[in-house]
């Protein structure tokens, strides 16, 4: 009779503890830290990040966070943890960058990201978390951007967001003059201004003789319609300083959101965007030598340092192609090099990118209410000698560099895991 009644308790006892049926299980993670980059402030020596269902909840030291006795525990106190990168404009990753028509702003990259390609193992190797992925710089109205992660069998399991930017691009087609280019992106928008009004017109006219209005806006339209109420932002490619004027020009007289995705030799316009109040994505190659026009001398211009004095705004992006902007860290490292203080070159590659696509409250930084997306690094992210050891993208452990087939194969399986040759 005793043994009965104590199984009995130990039911209840138990039942206490157990969820509600049908309550959702969280999912709680802490992350012990050697350091945490926190992106939004000091870094912090002997850190816990605390996770909830891929949410950061607290980030602190480790004398300061209480560790549930529920959570999963991963213990990285021999790492660097940082937020993941985040490219804010690439065409990377796509079945064909660009259109053979001009104008498609009705067209989406949703449509032809290829989850297989290449560039996505590679980027998720590489730390970065959430990709832009837009239209070539080829077409004067390429269409709509769409924000995913680097995993995932289909575009619909990468998907964050869609759409997001519309681009349009200032660098005239083959064959065409930047004066001819430009007068059609005008002449585009301002067709675009005089359907809206008239529709607004028809509309009223119905509304006052209590008629339905049934109008489909076309699709030629559409979109321009979410540039011009503020829904959508443009992603403006400028390959020349001269561009960046009529740029501005446009984005003035036509009032809509903007973000300057910049050539090399725009620097000579950086006053004017600093005055603008635009933010902008500096070129892959962000230091480089030039001839000046009036000496004929090479000279050095390294871009993050020139707009940083302007006081402008500004994020990276890379370019697999190139031998110095292959990698987020070689950007950032050079950056550093050549003047650039060291949270900035971070914030380059992470927050600012994240708030140019919309996501600043949410990724490229270590705070609460941020999704986890961490990378766990070998050492200082600035290092070459550094790696990434583990990816998470929403408190979830989604790469492993000792799980890295690709490596194992280029590198060996000993130094992949870090060990000596005997």
């Amino acid at each position: 009779m005793l043994k009965v009644k104590l199984s009995l308790l130990l039911i209840l006892a138990l039942g206490a503890f157990s969820p509600c049926p049908g309550a959702a299980v969280r999912k709680i993670t802490a992350v012990k830290t050697k350091v945490t980059i926190t992106g939004s402030g000091p870094e912090i020596p002997g850190a816990v990040i605390m996770i909830e269902d891929g949410v950061i909840t607290a980030v602190g030291p480790a004398s300061k966070i209480k560790i549930p006795w529920n959570a999963e525990v991963v213990d990285a106190r021999d790492r660097v943890v940082m937020p993941g990168y985040v490219l804010a404009h690439t065409s990377e990753g796509l079945e064909r960058e660009n259109e053979s028509m001009p104008d498609v702003p009705f067209l989406s990259t949703f449509d032809a990201i290829d989850p297989f390609s290449r560039f996505f193992k590679v980027a998720l190797r590489n730390g970065i978390t959430a990709v832009l992925v837009m239209p070539g710089n080829s077409t004067r109205f390429g269409g709509t951007g769409t924000v995913v992660r680097p995993v995932g069998k289909t575009v619909e399991e990468m998907l964050v967001m869609k759409p997001y930017g519309l681009k349009i691009s200032l660098r005239p087609g083959s064959g065409e003059t930047r004066m001819g280019h430009m007068q059609k992106i005008r002449e585009y928008l301002r067709r675009s201004k005089k359907y809206f009004a008239d529709r607004a017109r028809r509309m009223k006219e119905a509304k006052e003789a209590k008629k339905p209005f049934t109008e489909e806006v076309p699709d030629e339209y559409k979109v321009i319609g979410d540039l011009f109420e503020g829904r959508i932002t443009a992603f403006v490619y400028c390959p020349e300083a001269s561009d960046v004027i009529r740029a501005i020009e446009l984005i003035r007289n036509f009032k809509f959101k903007a973000v300057l995705v910049l050539g090399k030799r725009t620097w000579r316009a950086a006053s004017q965007i600093a005055k603008a109040a635009l933010p902008a994505i500096l070129p892959p190659d962000i230091v480089f030598y030039e001839e000046d026009p009036e000496t004929g001398e090479l000279k050095q211009r390294a871009l993050p340092a020139i707009f940083k004095k302007a006081h402008v705004s500004f994020a990276f992006q890379i370019d697999p192609a190139s031998y110095d902007a292959r990698y987020p860290w070689q950007v950032m490292a050079q950056a550093v090099k050549y003047g650039l203080p060291r949270k900035d070159a971070i914030a380059a590659m992470t927050s600012v990118p994240a708030r140019l696509i919309g996501l600043g409250s949410t990724m490229g930084r270590i705070q609460k209410g941020c999704r986890a997306d961490l990378l766990l690094l070998t050492g200082d992210p600035l290092d070459p000698r550094s790696w990434i050891d583990k990816v998470m993208i929403d408190g979830k452990i989604v790469y492993e560099r000792s799980k890295d087939e690709y490596l194992k194969k280029l590198l060996g399986e000993k130094k992949v895991l870090g060990e000596k040759k005997k």
